[in-house]
């Protein structure tokens, strides 16, 4: 039931021809982990389609809101 394998699902229902969700993060993570994850990560690119969801364990975790600003810029700079 993860939103990216909800995405795939629809597309396909859709018709549209996608390969399955290539999913990095882990229940838990905040956008540290994500940055980390991304970097340790072999992926099979180029995408045509990423989703980031990403910042309620960095807030659930008391962190500061400037450090995830930061990342979250990071992360939306990230090519794939």
């Amino acid at each position: 039931d993860r939103y990216p394998n909800q995405i795939v699902d629809s597309l396909r229902s859709l018709g549209v021809d996608i390969a399955n969700a290539e999913i990095i993060a882990t229940t838990g993570w905040t956008s540290s982990d994500l940055l980390r994850g991304i970097s340790n990560t072999i992926t099979h690119e180029p995408y045509d389609l990423v989703s980031l969801l990403i910042g309620v364990n960095n807030q659930y975790q008391g962190m500061d809101t400037g450090i995830y600003k930061k990342e979250f810029e990071q992360l939306l700079g990230t090519e794939f």
